[in-house]
C-alpha cells in the first residue's frame, strides 16, 4: 500500500512538472508568436507587453497533451498564418502585425531576444551544475535546452514561411501581396528600429532580412529577384510622388505603422532609407 501511494505521488509530481513546463512554453509562444490556444487554461488576451494575442485551434490543446516542443512550431505557425485577414480573431491585432511578412519579421526579432536571454540562463545553469554540489538539475538544463531549440526553430520557420509565401503568393491569404508587404516592412524598420528586419542579434547575417534573402536565393533565385524587384518598385513609386523632402505619398496599408504624411512611413527620408536597407543585401542590390 505504501509503495502504491508513493507511486501515485510520484505520478502527481511528474504531471505537475509537465504542466508547469507547458505553461512556460505557452507563455513563450505568446511572447514571440503572439498566439494562444483556444480553451487553454493559461490563455491570455495580451502578452506581458500589452500586444494583442490571437487564439488558434491546434492539436496541442487539451489536458492530456505532451509538452510543447520545437517540433510543434511549424504547425502552430501554419495555424496562425492560415487565418484570413478578416477573421474575428485578428480584430484586436494592430495593422503592423497583420501583414504576413511584417508579422513574421517581428516574430523573428522577438524570438531572437528571447533566445539570447535563454542562452544566458542555460549557460548560468551549466556553470552552476559544474561548480557547485547543489547545482542546477539535469532536468532543468534539458528543459532550457529544449526552449532554446524551440526559439531557434521559431526563427527558422518564420523565415521559411516568409520565403515560401513570396515564392507561392497563394499559400496564405494574408500573404498575397508579398512584395508590397516586404516594402512596407522595410519602411516600418526605419520608423521602428526596435523591430528592424536587419537587426543582427547574433552577429552578421543573423537578421530576418539577411536570412530571408539567403533562403529565397537558395530555393528560387528567380522568385527572389521578382520579389525584391517589386518591393523596390513599390518604394520608388512612392518616392516619385514626393515633390519635396517634406512630402509624403500614399496612405495606410496592411503591414504599415502609419499612413501618408511627412512624418509617416511614406516620407521621402523614410523611403530612401528603406531602399538603402533593401540594397544592404548584396544579392538584392544586384537584383534591382
Amino acid at each position: 500500500a505504501a509503495n502504491a501511494a508513493g507511486s501515485k505521488d510520484g505520478l502527481k509530481d511528474k504531471d505537475a512538472a509537465a504542466r508547469k513546463v507547458r505553461r512556460r512554453r505557452e507563455a513563450l509562444l505568446r511572447k514571440t508568436l503572439l498566439v494562444t490556444f483556444n480553451g487553454s487554461s493559461s490563455a491570455a488576451t495580451d502578452t506581458d507587453g500589452g500586444a494583442a494575442v490571437v487564439p488558434i485551434d491546434a492539436a496541442f490543446d487539451g489536458p492530456d497533451v505532451l509538452p510543447l516542443t520545437s517540433q510543434s512550431v511549424a504547425e502552430i505557425l501554419a495555424s496562425r498564418l492560415s487565418l484570413p485577414p478578416g477573421d474575428a480573431a485578428l480584430g484586436r491585432v494592430p495593422p503592423v502585425e497583420r501583414g504576413l511578412i511584417s508579422y513574421l519579421s517581428r516574430c523573428h526579432v522577438r524570438a531572437g531576444r528571447e533566445l539570447r536571454d535563454c542562452r544566458q540562463r542555460l549557460e548560468r545553469r551549466r556553470n552552476k551544475k559544474a561548480t557547485t554540489t547543489a547545482g542546477a538539475s539535469a532536468a532543468s538544463i534539458a528543459d532550457a535546452e529544449e526552449e532554446s531549440e524551440m526559439l531557434e526553430e521559431i526563427r527558422r520557420q518564420v523565415v521559411s514561411y516568409a520565403a515560401s509565401s513570396l515564392v507561392e503568393p497563394d499559400l496564405f491569404e494574408s500573404g498575397g501581396d508579398g512584395p508590397a508587404q516586404l516594402a512596407a516592412t522595410l519602411r516600418n524598420s526605419v520608423v521602428d528600429p526596435t523591430h528592424s528586419v536587419t537587426f543582427n542579434v547574433f552577429g552578421k547575417d543573423s537578421s530576418f532580412y539577411a536570412r530571408l534573402c539567403a533562403e529565397l536565393t537558395s530555393v528560387d533565385e528567380a522568385s527572389f529577384e521578382r520579389a525584391v524587384g517589386a518591393a523596390a518598385e513599390d518604394l520608388t513609386g512612392r518616392l516619385a510622388k514626393c515633390a519635396t523632402v517634406l512630402d509624403g505619398g500614399g496612405g495606410a496599408e496592411v503591414g504599415a505603422t502609419s499612413g501618408g504624411g511627412g512624418g509617416g512611413t511614406d516620407s521621402p527620408l523614410v523611403l530612401v532609407q528603406a531602399l538603402s536597407t533593401l540594397c544592404s543585401n548584396r544579392a538584392a542590390a544586384t537584383a534591382v
